[in-house]
């Protein structure tokens, strides 16, 4: 495998390095920038050469500095939505940033998605590539206490890109860490309408109409929510009668066994989720970007068909407000730790 970091531009006056990732085919390669800790592609290169994007990418940091929709990048402090933008930690209320109508979303108007990491670390070997990035957010960024000491190091091999999360606090804060990438398998050709879908998920968070958790988790049987024994995302959104933008809480997040499994017959490539988080964020927006790569258009979609799927790895939204939601607190000495590996294959 081999590394190249070129110059991507500048951000309030910091360097933003694009890192792009070479693989032999057939196999993944990958490209990654220090704004965000963002994944910006992840193509599948077939044995003739050709690359099929599974991420939407943009072609400019420009483009990622105006995007609205934290594509590829990493989230925090707090993924999802944290209701009326506050927590208690003890007897002390923390007013966050507060970047939706009574919530605060994704880390606020400026989290982790929108700063300037550190490029850690690349290197590469005949196996497997490595970027790490690394970021400190100060106490009281966004509204959050202590200081936050965080790591992401992505991982590649031929078929495998892993993403592993580390973090450490000097004092006690509410952290929940995922990536937002939006995939198409089908190399953003036609919709994601019909890519076949199952993920071990036996419950659901129930949210009320801002889409903020109320901490009922019902059973996902015999609902819109079951994709146990799998069916296509479109199958599901007719029954919902709407877009998917849903907390599914997975039975078993041991690592051992996918916790999501998409399948694209018209690319013959699939893709396994593993993860050590205990549920996704599923969406599927139908609403296309206003600005899109240039050699990537997806006029081909049609209107009202979901153009790509998000399932993002995470702890469950709101719990800092959820008492009998796993805790997501962080305190000194403590050390957050979490994996996800992406595993694609072709049957062509």
């Amino acid at each position: 495998m081999k590394i190249e970091v070129l110059p991507w531009g500048v951000h309030r006056s910091a360097d933003i390095k694009l890192v792009k990732v070479f693989a032999s085919q057939p196999g993944l390669c990958a490209s990654f920038t220090n704004f965000g800790a963002t994944l910006v592609s992840l193509d599948w290169v077939t044995e003739a050469g050709d690359f099929i994007p599974l991420v939407y990418p943009l072609a400019s940091l420009e483009q990622y500095l105006r995007a609205d929709y934290y594509p590829g990048a990493i989230i925090g402090r707090f993924a999802n939505r944290i209701g009326g933008a506050a927590f208690c930690i003890g007897e002390k209320n923390y007013p966050l940033s507060e970047n939706g109508e009574g919530y605060s979303l994704h880390g606020g108007q400026e989290g982790f998605s929108h700063k300037v990491w550190d490029l850690k670390d690349f290197h590469a070997t005949d196996q497997e590539s490595i970027v790490v990035f690394a970021l400190k957010s100060l106490n009281g960024d966004q509204g959050y206490p202590g200081n936050l000491h965080v790591e992401v190091t992505y991982r590649l091999t031929a078929h495998r890109l892993s993403v592993a999360y580390k973090a450490e606090t000097d004092s006690p804060t509410h952290v929940n860490l995922t990536t937002h990438g939006y995939f198409n398998l089908s190399g953003f050709q036609t919709g994601v309408h019909q890519h076949f879908l199952r993920i071990n998920a036996d419950r659901y968070l129930a949210v009320d109409e801002r889409i903020v958790a109320t901490g009922a988790m019902p059973e996902v049987k015999d609902t819109p929510f079951d994709f146990i024994q799998g069916k296509t995302i479109g199958e599901g959104m007719s029954r919902l009668g709407e877009i998917y933008n849903h907390c599914l809480v997975l039975a078993s997040n041991d690592m051992r066994s996918p916790a999501a499994e998409i399948f694209c017959q018209e690319s013959g490539l699939s893709m396994k989720i593993f993860t050590t988080q205990p549920a996704f964020q599923f969406y599927t927006p139908v609403d296309q970007p206003a600005e899109q790569h240039p050699s990537l258009p997806l006029s081909k979609i049609d209107a009202g068909i979901p153009w790509s799927f998000c399932l993002e790895p995470q702890h469950l939204p709101n719990s800092p407000n959820i008492p009998h939601f796993p805790s997501t607190l962080l305190g000194p000495g403590d050390i957050y730790s979490h994996k996800t590996i992406f595993e694609v294959s072709s049957v062509l």
